[in-house]
């Protein structure tokens, strides 16, 4: 099983185990109030938590791991 964004984005120290579970609780609460919701990474960027050279840099590192 390969690792997810929210894990990849602390393991590289781009935003604390905090951060992550805030971004989750997000996620958590469109999908019941719409049954979808954004990706970690985009919630994680509209909240002003990663930058987009962050997420360039997570996804770069999330290709190599799978």
């Amino acid at each position: 099983m390969g690792k997810t964004f929210g894990a990849m984005a602390v393991e590289k120290g781009f935003i604390t185990q905090e951060a992550l579970d805030e971004a989750l609780s997000i996620q958590m609460d469109e999908l019941k109030a719409q049954e979808k919701a954004r990706p970690i990474g985009r919630i994680l960027l509209n909240e002003g938590l990663i930058t987009m050279q962050q997420v360039g840099e997570v996804l770069k590192a999330l290709e190599k791991w799978h």
